[in-house]
């Protein structure tokens, strides 16, 4: 088993911005006007590059293409799924991105997103998928990935206000050599950031387990400096785009991007 720790401190998100947040992006979806396979914002405008390929607008089964609106060279496109569409009760996603190559030659990227609910967010959980390619090789670099997070349990433990009763987030990576357990601990800094501890045990699975105590004897010190580096990449975005999201009303938001 290999073990890594890292903590990273983020800029916080206020859960009643979080929550409007949430609710403006349902009455967006709600309030779009189904006009074939083109969707029509309130003032009128197209939404631009999604489309409406299957189903009833926000109905279980409805199918939407997401492209990049240049029609002269093949690019990455996502697939966008309704499962359940129910603001007190579920809203769930199934998301499909396929690569900038030709079509074919790479595999696609599966995700569930699942949120419980829009009204009054309580879970979110998220699974994603990579599917093998083609070639002798392709099966190692295929995995899967699920996260699961307690909304009320994360700003409890980040605001003090609840006693700590486990990880508000955590999940599992599995790959054919390698199983990973991540969870996090977090906590507020005295100036309100969120301090974010991530805990990482992998273990190998299969043939993984014979070749993971000789990776990290090799190289067991350039794994964790990636981990490390990967965290504070991730923190880096994270707090160079969330402080000017959140001074922003959410419901002004829609007329930012369209």
């Amino acid at each position: 088993m290999a073990r890594f720790q890292h903590t990273v401190t983020l800029f916080p998100v206020p859960r009643r911005w979080f929550e409007s947040f949430v609710v403006v992006i349902h009455d967006l979806a709600e309030s779009l006007d189904d006009d074939g396979q083109r969707l029509r914002l309130p003032d009128g405008r197209y939404l631009p590059g999604l489309r409406l390929v299957g189903g009833k607008h926000l109905k279980p089964g409805a199918r939407y293409d997401l492209e990049d609106g240049n029609a002269d060279e093949t690019h990455g496109r996502a697939t966008f799924t309704i499962l359940a569409w129910d603001r007190h009760r579920r809203t769930s996603l199934d998301i499909t991105v396929r690569g900038n190559g030709p079509a074919g030659s790479e595999p696609p990227l599966s995700c569930r997103l699942d949120l419980k609910t829009a009204e009054r967010p309580q879970q979110v959980e998220l699974s994603v998928r990579l599917k093998a390619g083609a070639g002798a090789w392709s099966k190692y670099a295929e995995g899967y990935a699920e996260l699961h997070l307690d909304l009320g349990r994360w700003w409890s433990s980040v605001t003090g206000t609840a006693p700590f009763k486990g990880p508000a987030l955590s999940g599992t990576v599995k790959q054919t050599l390698v199983r990973a357990r991540v969870t996090t601990i977090t906590r507020s800094t005295h100036d309100r950031f969120w301090r974010v501890t991530v805990k990482a045990r992998v273990k190998g699975r299969s043939i993984g387990r014979l070749l993971l105590p000789v990776v990290m004897t090799v190289a067991g010190r350039r794994a964790r400096t990636s981990f490390v580096r990967a965290l504070d990449d991730a923190a880096r975005k994270w707090n160079g785009w969330i402080p000017e999201l959140v001074r922003s009303d959410p419901s002004k938001l829609v007329d930012r991007v369209f």
